[in-house]
């Protein structure tokens, strides 16, 4: 989308394209992009209606094609529609084989696989990440829930397992970060929805699960931190209640961290669109940040970049720079720290030129208080 606000189905769809390669081995999305004319919404929608369902491709479809979301969001639910009955249950005969880079019809792949239940919770996967990106989604994604079970379907067909299942154990924990991502978005809609007591006896029951296998430790252990949040969410409890289920501080913080780093997919896309009104005011070759900060190793190793007049982003300035971009978009407080001359005002200067704002100065010292900074009542 430009900064006017208008829209191109052929400029989003080669940015697609883009972004996702593989996605051009698609015959329909092929056609699309070949024809001499913009595509139309519902041409488009209906070829990107399954590619929307595969976890690769989800953000950068939503992401390029925003203005089209609830359309693609309808589609994909009346796929799945006609599927629903199918989408309470699995083939054990198939349950390690999932979609690859180039199986872009994902219902198709699932279901002649008789893997239903696995096709329902990456769409819950995918709606939930679209929700994340645009609340106003929020009524597409309770359409669909309308005919199919919840994103935790499978403890419920499956049962409380009294031990771990290796083989099936990042299912299960597919199916509780699902669950409790709805909930974080949405606490009051889906704690209405659904009934989460089966959580009850989960956690109670995985209280001594022993993993001999050190590998599959930190992932059983963020299978019982998912079931104890959405339960202190269904209960309206306080985080300091935690403890009263056996999980330590310091485990309880570790999971923590790896629940930030699995939401930070759709925040590097929000935080991606502001890098789009550079456009207009640099002279670099702007990049949605999704892609760019995909792999940081390869950041910090960059080369010199000149963005503006007198701000030169070098390999470590551009890393702050872009973390920095990250957390305003997502509205979290900054703390620049660093010597003198390290770059810390003009980092600060180029953020808020980029955003049209300005930048509001106060010195501090040793003399500075409270009421200085933000004033007091004065009877007159």
């Amino acid at each position: 989308m430009s900064l006017d606000r208008s829209f191109s189905t052929s400029a989003a769809l080669s940015r697609l394209l883009a972004r996702c390669p593989a996605l051009g081995a698609d015959s329909r999305l092929l056609a699309l992009a070949s024809a001499p004319a913009a595509p139309s919404g519902d041409d488009v929608a209906a070829a990107l209606a399954e590619p929307l369902l595969h976890p690769l491709y989800t953000l950068s479809i939503i992401g390029c094609f925003l203005p089209l979301a609830p359309v693609l969001l309808e589609r994909a639910s009346a796929l799945l529609r006609t599927a629903a009955p199918d989408l309470l249950f699995d083939s054990a005969a198939s349950q390690e084989e999932e979609a690859g880079e180039g199986d872009t019809r994902v219902v198709e792949f699932y279901l002649s696989r008789g893997r239903g239940l696995r096709l329902h919770e990456l769409a819950c996967l995918a709606l939930s990440r679209a929700l994340d990106l645009a609340p106003y989604l929020l009524r597409y994604v309770l359409n669909y829930f309308k005919f199919s079970p919840p994103p935790f379907q499978r403890l419920l067909c499956k049962g409380v397992p009294s031990t771990i299942p290796t083989k099936g154990l990042h299912l299960f924990l597919d199916a509780t970060q699902v669950s409790y991502r709805f909930l974080e978005l949405e606490p009051r809609v889906f704690c209405e929805q659904w009934d989460w007591s089966c959580f009850l006896d989960l956690v109670d029951s995985t209280a001594d699960y022993l993993l001999a296998d050190d590998p599959l430790y930190s992932v059983g252990l963020d299978f019982r931190w998912c079931s104890i949040q959405i339960l202190m969410v269904v209960l309206k409890a306080s985080d300091r209640g935690i403890g009263s289920f056996g999980l330590r501080a310091d485990a309880a913080f570790t999971c923590l961290l790896r629940w930030k780093e699995y939401c930070m997919d759709t925040s590097l896309e929000k935080a991606s669109l502001y890098l789009q009104a550079e456009e207009s005011n640099s002279n670099i070759d702007v990049t949605y940040l999704a892609d760019t900060l995909s792999d940081w190793p390869a950041v910090t190793m960059g080369k010199e970049h000149s963005i503006g007049s007198s701000f030169v982003l070098t390999a470590t300035m551009r890393k702050s720079y872009e973390v920095a971009l990250v957390a305003v978009s997502q509205r979290w407080p900054v703390l620049l720290y660093g010597p003198v001359g390290a770059g810390k005002t003009a980092l600060i200067n180029k953020l808020a030129r980029n955003r049209g704002n300005r930048v509001l100065f106060i010195h501090m010292d040793e003399q500075m208080d409270g009421r200085t900074l933000i004033g007091s009542y004065i009877c007159t």
